[in-house]
């Protein structure tokens, strides 16, 4: 039987490359954790080029399809959107090449670097999900390849933290662990956070943050499965990925997962009481919420939380003020060892809980108006970095003082800070005009199914849709709280999966 059903999925050859094409993303992430960049063809990095060229490979078949079919209608759709993104491209180049690069030191504004970025990052995602919609996917090939994919992800981060060779959560520099799960109950909590996050684990991938994200919006669809096949197999992939969501550390995944669980079984007795699903709950329930338990249980337990813990109990210390003021500096002539406003900031940034590295990237030098502003107001506004970013990135765009700014963006290689929150970077960096054409596809069909399947209840409101919108809903919403989807090459691919899969659905729906 289970090779007569793979037989069906491998049957269409399309089918069979999405299939590959989505396995295979773990891996280049991996190939990237360890050795990115260092392989190249040309400028291109081989794991960059790998990806073009499979959608690349994809597209060639859609684009016959179209023109054998003589479809009118999707060809002039699809000529007038990718020539507005190509209208956006000659403006938003125009537009970046008059930025005053003395604003920013780190800037380094390049054509050919900018279009490609674009090009890899935002615009191959957006030609997958037309080939997905346009060819369609089989419903086997989808939740096959959404296993796949969490086997391996979740599979190797649970392996590498309980053999002790995985890498922390947080390290830049590919630090290995400290200690994996057993070394949890004996730890330390007073410990500082930094030395605690050193027994989280990402696994061998790149970026604890990417893989949360995606981690989250593929829980949904296992969530899905476990529900609608209550087989051993099926239990043991959502409990693994509970586990390995967990040992991530991220808040993202560790309360994630359970807060999926949680929707999806609310919505599953929901569709059941009003017979729009057959659900079998006296299965169903128990073994949800052990997973939702299995979850909060283990998440109580990790290095982060008992850190937390811990410093919940301590009394909260208020850096000293600096021993002298900025007055004091400007009108005495200095101090010892302090000749100016820099000189001052480089010895009192913490007193005025200010992040040196934003000191690093936005000298006082380059801004001097700003940093003084910084330093006279209240200094607990000083403490979220992501708003600090914001905060200069709006300065830095005030000061270039271009109204076009707002409408086609300063550019990504301004190489201005990643606020960690998506929508605010993209509106910096492509302005109103890109981030409607650049993300706006994915929030649209969001929408559309959305508008769809409130249209025509009985028909569209069923649990596959509700747990492939979850997904896509789940990347939009972390995209806003804390970033890392948007610009990001493998959760962008996956988007386009769940876009393309819940515009089939609705569609698919509706032909029956």
């Amino acid at each position: 039987m289970r090779s007569t059903s793979l037989q069906k999925v491998f049957d269409n050859k399309l089918d069979l490359y999405f299939l590959l094409f989505f396995v295979l993303q773990p891996f280049i992430d991996m190939y990237k954790a360890f050795w990115g960049d260092t392989l190249q063809l040309g400028p291109f990095a081989v794991e960059e080029l790998l990806n073009l060229l499979l959608v690349l490979f994809l597209l060639i078949p859609t684009v016959l399809r179209i023109a054998r079919e003589k479809q009118g209608r999707s060809t002039v759709k699809y000529i007038v959107y990718f020539a507005l993104i190509g209208l956006y491209l000659i403006l938003h180049s125009i537009n970046i090449h008059q930025f005053d690069q003395r604003l920013f030191p780190g800037s380094s504004v390049n054509f050919i670097t900018e279009t490609y970025y674009i090009f890899r990052v935002y615009i191959i995602p957006l030609l997958l999900l037309c080939i997905i919609w346009q060819n369609g996917i089989e419903d086997k090939t989808f939740y096959l390849a959404a296993k796949i994919v969490v086997l391996t992800l979740s599979g190797i981060i649970v392996a590498t933290n309980l053999l002790g060779i995985s890498l922390v959560a947080y390290s830049v520099d590919n630090q290995w662990i400290k200690g994996g799960f057993f070394s949890w109950f004996t730890l330390d909590p007073t410990q500082s956070q930094s030395q605690l996050q050193l027994y989280t684990s990402k696994g061998w991938f790149y970026s604890a943050n990417q893989i949360s994200a995606l981690l989250f919006s593929l829980s949904p669809i296992i969530v899905l499965e476990t529900i609608r096949k209550t087989t051993l197999p099926h239990v043991l992939l959502l409990c693994l990925q509970v586990i390995s969501m967990v040992m991530l550390g991220t808040r993202t995944a560790s309360i994630g997962c359970i807060l999926v669980i949680g929707a999806m079984l609310v919505i599953a007795v929901f569709l059941h009481l009003v017979k729009l699903e057959k659900v079998r709950l006296l299965r169903v329930v128990p073994v949800l919420l052990l997973a939702a338990v299995l979850g909060g249980t283990l998440n109580y337990f990790t290095p982060v939380q008992q850190g937390k813990r811990a410093e919940s109990q301590k009394v909260p210390e208020d850096r000293p003020n600096a021993d002298i003021s900025v007055d004091e500096i400007e009108n005495n002539g200095g101090a010892p060892g302090i000749y100016s406003f820099a000189d001052y900031l480089d010895k009192y940034a913490y007193n005025y809980y200010i992040n040196p590295w934003f000191l690093d990237i936005y000298p006082v030098s380059a801004d001097q108006e700003f940093w003084k502003a910084v330093v006279s107001r209240d200094r607990n506004l000083n403490v979220n970095n992501r708003v600090f970013k914001q905060e200069m990135l709006e300065r830095i765009t005030q000061r270039n003082n271009r109204w076009q700014d707002r409408l086609v963006g300063i550019g990504y290689t301004t190489n201005v800070p990643y606020t960690e929150r998506d929508y605010v970077y993209q509106y910096y960096i492509f302005g109103v005009l890109g981030s409607l054409l650049l993300m706006g596809p994915f929030i649209a069909a969001l929408l559309y199914a959305a508008y769809k399947i409130l249209r025509n209840l009985k028909k569209k409101l069923t649990l596959e849709n509700c747990a492939v919108g979850m997904a896509l809903s789940c990347m939009l919403t972390m995209a806003y709280l804390s970033g890392h989807v948007f610009g990001i090459v493998i959760n962008m691919l996956f988007m386009s999966l769940y876009a393309a899969k819940l515009l089939l659905n609705v569609r698919k729906e509706e032909t029956r």
